[in-house]
């Protein structure tokens, strides 16, 4: 028997996998936001005040006013806020889970067929007699819809371990696919429009809207407020059963409210979507009581409380919503009569600007990395967010007043307020873009991957305030700081 006597070199070690952290970075996190406020400044907030102006001056727009009208809305919901809420969703979602996003290497492709969507339907829908344009139209549908496709994969697969014990859990996920709903009609009505007639029927785009807002908006509203707010305040925040109690009573809500007009008629049609209504009141009621948002903040840092006006603006916007709903819902339930058009408008834009938009630039603040890491005194802080405050609360009020107008039958008078709101609008939208880039520029060199995961309020000249987003297991305190966590100890 021969023996093999060859000397056995060191063992070898095997060459280490790379594991993601909750906290590790999205490189597609920064395009989401600053694609989310191109696609507000140069298309949703632009056209509010283009189109006003062009039907208050008779431009002579003819059936394109209306494709604009429809492109303005779906510029607004599917990107500004759109953009802006996925972006932060796969930033928040591992952070809330205490697990890696899964799939994370979708989140670039998600970006760029979401963008395309929404720059091809902007562009082709109202010119859709051009040649070719019925092609780019399609593709964009279609891009949007592998855009949601993704972003719900990814979320999905990441909180499905949670969903019995995360509060935010049941809320983003049906969001997510409040977010796909909305894509896939929209892709197949679009479909079927013509050149002739470039505008997805009223009774349709009206089920895209209330799908759009109580199914893919305001859920994730809802998930971020019963997380941060019970926080600032030292409350308790709510548990995941009443998530969940929260999560079916949206659904149900936005299921009547957009499905009562499109597949019934009269009386039956009316009663659906008051009861809608009244159901969607019932749990902006719920929300609001899980908020505590009438305590003082104590729990922010005297620094950060200055965005507290933003916040609680947005919330007494949320509560003239439900006001508004519920009257809507007495209305169609004792008479059987659908309410003034001219109503949802308003109560769409109370939504929009007041609530969404508000908070975007209220909580902004304090979660998106580059404006919690800034170095800034208070004075000039609080200054700045007095000045979105007024700009983007006399955009609210102005745009509602234009709908309350149309509701008397005004006549082309509505459109002045209109166009005021939206110049106010994409006032106080630069503004705040311009107030992100100059912070991320003067931070380039310390933007920390994660904002004070769930440790407490950083050290004099640190973030802005606290707003937990990871489980106590990730290091505390340091990444709030601007200074990278500690690693592994090295051999």
């Amino acid at each position: 028997m021969t023996l093999d006597v060859r000397q056995a070199g060191p063992p070898v070690a095997p060459k280490p996998r790379h594991r993601r952290s909750v906290s590790s970075p999205d490189p597609a996190f920064p395009w989401f936001i600053g694609a989310a406020l191109v696609f507000a400044a140069g298309g949703g907030f632009l056209l509010a005040v283009l189109l006003p102006l062009a039907a208050a001056l008779d431009w002579g727009w003819g059936p394109r006013w209306r494709a604009l009208v429809q492109a303005h809305g779906h510029l607004q919901l599917a990107g500004w806020l759109g953009l802006f809420i996925t972006g932060m969703a796969f930033r928040l979602a591992p952070r809330f889970a205490g697990r890696p996003l899964r799939f994370y290497r979708v989140t670039t492709p998600a970006l760029i067929l979401l963008a395309f969507g929404l720059l091809g339907r902007a562009v082709a829908q109202p010119w859709l007699a051009t040649p070719g344009m019925r092609v780019v139209l399609l593709a964009a549908g279609a891009a949007e819809v592998g855009g949601a496709l993704l972003a719900l994969t990814s979320l999905a697969l990441t909180l499905a371990p949670v969903v019995t014990s995360l509060t935010q859990a049941p809320l983003f996920l049906l969001g997510t696919a409040g977010f796909v709903t909305q894509a896939a009609l929209t892709f197949r009505w679009l479909a079927g429009l013509t050149a002739a007639d470039p505008i997805i029927p009223p009774a349709r785009d009206r089920t895209l809207l209330d799908i759009q807002f109580f199914l893919f908006v305001l859920p994730f509203v809802c998930a971020i407020l019963w997380r941060a707010l019970p926080t600032f305040v030292g409350a308790p925040s709510p548990g995941v059963r009443r998530a969940w109690l929260q999560a079916a009573l949206l659904l149900t809500g936005g299921l009547l409210l957009a499905s009562g007009p499109q597949w019934w008629s009269g009386a039956t049609a009316a009663r659906l979507h008051g009861t809608g209504a009244a159901i969607i009141a019932v749990a902006i009621v719920i929300e609001l009581a899980g908020t505590a948002i009438w305590r003082p903040a104590d729990r922010l840092r005297p620094v950060a409380r200055h965005v507290v006006l933003l916040i609680r603006t947005a919330c007494l916007w949320l509560v003239a919503t439900a006001v508004w709903l519920a009257y809507d819902a007495a209305w169609e339930l004792r008479h059987g009569l659908p309410v003034n058009a001219a109503d949802g408008d308003g109560i769409r834009h109370i939504l929009a600007l007041g609530v969404f938009t508000t908070l975007i630039f209220g909580m902004g603040q304090l979660m998106l990395p580059w404006l919690a890491m800034r170095r800034q005194s208070p004075s000039n802080a609080a200054v700045e967010t007095r000045i979105i405050w007024a700009l983007i609360t006399g955009a609210t009020v102005l745009r509602v007043a234009g709908a309350l107008m149309e509701r008397q039958g005004s006549g082309q008078d509505r459109y002045w307020p209109m166009a005021t709101a939206g110049v106010l609008g994409i006032t106080a939208l630069t503004f705040f873009g311009v107030t992100v880039l100059r912070a991320a520029h003067r931070d380039r060199q310390v933007i920390p991957v994660g904002l004070n995961e769930g440790g407490p309020p950083p050290r004099a000249g640190g973030g802005a305030g606290v707003v937990p987003l990871s489980p106590p297991s990730v290091p505390r305190g340091s990444e709030a700081a601007g200074e990278r966590p500690p690693g592994p100890p090295r051999p």
